[in-house]
């Protein structure tokens, strides 16, 4: 069998090959398409009965964790002057394209019992910006009597401070929410900056965004650390820039490919699809380093390169093969485990570590 493919190989060469490269440039072109997720990765299979529950919360109360927390430690926010700003701060936050709802000291509520319609309605506590410290201190008095607010939007004894920001339950699921969280961020650290004071951000959608911008950052950063040690590694074996360079070509194919399948399948970078480019790195490194040592080994022999490749490729192919098959097969294993996520990751890593090896 080997035999066969061995001259189909070197007879349809150039058919191959240009074929392969049509095939790289259709995967760059629908790799270049390739989104980040932005959407709370789910570690349960769907037919799990907490899932379940928490898919029928999510169906009644809406999406969860959409709200960003900052918090601030100022003694002087309730003069005059700051206040002001602050609420100020609030205002333009709350215009911002994208934002639902903003909620702090300088925009808060109270419930007035409503008789008439047996209901409770929502009152603002400050209608206006203050034009007078009186006026801070009444609405900081309002504030103050209010339990519902105490240890939730502020703490008295330490001066801390919230400001609760709901975002667009469309955005924060969707690449949009870098830029809207980029410049929500740039508008408070500004108001942190005039007043000295150190800004604190918390809640899911921000550190969901500070999560994917890393994968992000971190998969070019591993993708090129891979590429420069597997290039230093393959010097010292087997000290020739030529081998390094189809090695690497082959890899950089390689990886090509599997940003295009992961757009083909309709995925999207996960933190586990984000680690395969350097995975299929070392995989193909791995099989070069094993084709080009029995090359060599042949090319030595007698010095014909056509004769070196047919033996090579007969002799090792078995062992080759079944190598690449039991590494494929155990990470296809990931597809029974119900997981979205793992699934994912187990057909993609499978496919491509095939796809590497021929």
């Amino acid at each position: 069998m080997w035999q066969v493919i061995v001259r189909v190989i070197l007879r349809y060469r150039l058919i191959i090959l240009s074929l392969i490269a049509l095939i790289t440039l259709f995967m760059g072109y629908t790799g270049s398409k390739i989104n980040m997720s932005y959407e709370m990765a789910s570690m349960l299979p769907n037919d799990d009965p907490i899932n379940i529950e928490y898919q029928k919360f999510k169906k009644q109360f809406g999406q969860d964790g959409s709200v960003i927390f900052v918090a601030i430690q100022d003694s002087n926010l309730f003069t005059l002057d700051h206040f002001r700003s602050w609420y100020d701060l609030t205002g333009n936050v709350s215009k911002i394209n994208g934002v639902e709802g903003v909620v702090s000291a300088a925009h808060a509520f109270s419930l007035v019992r409503n008789d008439s319609l047996k209901k409770f309605d929502f009152k603002p506590i400050l209608n206006h910006r203050p034009t007078s410290q009186a006026e801070v201190d009444s609405a900081k008095k309002i504030l103050y009597s209010l339990p519902l607010y105490n240890g939730r939007l502020f703490n008295k004894k330490t001066n801390v401070n919230l400001m609760m920001i709901t975002l667009d339950k469309t955005v924060i699921n969707s690449k949009k929410r870098i830029p809207l969280i980029g410049e929500i961020k740039e508008m408070i650290d500004q108001y942190g900056s005039t007043y000295h004071i150190k800004i604190h951000y918390s809640g899911l959608p921000y550190i969901r965004t500070v999560t994917s911008k890393m994968i992000q950052n971190e998969l070019l950063l591993f993708i090129l650390m891979a590429l420069v040690i597997a290039s230093i590694l393959l010097f010292i074996l087997f000290k020739s820039f030529r081998a390094v360079f189809f090695a690497m070509l082959v890899v950089i194919v390689a990886v090509i490919w599997a940003l295009g399948t992961v757009v083909l399948f309709g995925y999207k970078i996960t933190i586990l699809t984000g680690i395969m480019p350097p995975l299929l790195i070392v995989i193909g490194v791995e099989n070069s380093i094993f084709l080009l040592n029995k090359y060599l080994s042949e090319f030595r022999e007698h010095g014909n390169k056509v004769k070196a490749l047919s033996r090579m490729i007969s002799r090792i192919g078995n062992a080759n093969l079944l190598t690449n098959a039991t590494t494929a097969v155990g990470f296809a294993a990931f597809i029974i485990t119900g997981n979205q996520m793992l699934v994912e990751f187990g057909i993609i890593a499978a496919l491509n570590i095939f796809l590497i090896y021929l």
